[in-house]
């Protein structure tokens, strides 16, 4: 083969080894489809954080919500209780004599004439004191045994009622519901001694209906024998109220 050949052959080569041009660098392909780019998506914007309400103190830093809770301030220290003594028991006090007992109201006028406690003798009738009266007592209604009246000297009926012949009123005056009872179980009477007795004007305690022989000069309405007990005295001088 000669030169010319070989030259010839050599030039056919390198036009089939040349690389033909991309269709995308080369701008003489009109034809060529453009592909468009994908769109990013848009990036959330991430929402704030709404503080939450707390009765306690609260601080925000940020988006992180800081609490403090309040240090509690201590009580006062509680004192120590003294022991109390413990005393020894003394002697017990005597037993107090139980409560008098109260009487009820008897009825007047009396339903029958009272009778006599001293000697038994029933009066026939009812007396009533006399209007010049200096103990205050006129026109009041009145029992008074006869005999026994008779049978005492003046001395003696100034100064005891149980020898005069004295049986009983027979009214209201004097006694009340809650005055204490005699050993009849009536409500005693209170009176007032009269102007030639021991103590004019001095209060006592009766028997309301003359039936028993009850009799006490104190406020208490206690008698002679349960004063002496006490160690009180029998006549307090106490002023009446209920006349």
């Amino acid at each position: 083969m000669s030169s010319d050949d070989l030259s010839t052959a050599f030039q056919s080569l390198s036009i089939q080894s040349e690389p033909v041009a991309s269709f995308k660098n080369t701008s003489s392909i009109q034809h060529e489809q453009q592909i468009p780019a994908p769109i990013p998506s848009p990036i959330p914007t991430p929402k704030k954080s709404t503080p939450i309400a707390n009765p306690k103190t609260t601080e925000s830093i940020g988006h992180v919500q800081s609490i403090r809770t309040p240090i509690p301030t201590p009580g006062p220290t509680p004192k120590k209780s003294t022991p109390i003594p413990t005393l020894s028991p003394g002697p017990s006090p005597p037993p107090r004599p139980p409560p008098a007992p109260k009487g009820k109201i008897p009825t007047f006028p009396r339903p029958s004439h009272p009778q006599c406690r001293r000697c038994g003798w029933i009066p026939k009738y009812r007396d009533t004191v006399k209007h010049n009266n200096p103990n205050g007592n006129a026109g009041r209604p009145y029992y008074r045994c006869v005999r026994c009246k008779t049978n005492s000297t003046p001395d003696v009926l100034k100064t005891s009622r149980d020898v005069s012949g004295w049986i009983c009123w027979d009214d209201y005056i004097g006694i009340e519901e809650g005055n204490r009872a005699c050993e009849c179980g009536f409500a005693c009477r209170q009176g007032k001694a009269g102007v030639d007795s021991y103590y004019p004007g001095g209060g006592f305690w009766t028997c309301a209906v003359g039936g028993c022989g009850f009799l006490s000069y104190r406020l208490d309405a206690l008698t002679n024998e349960e004063a002496d007990r006490k160690g009180a005295p029998r006549d307090d001088g106490f002023e009446p109220w209920l006349l």
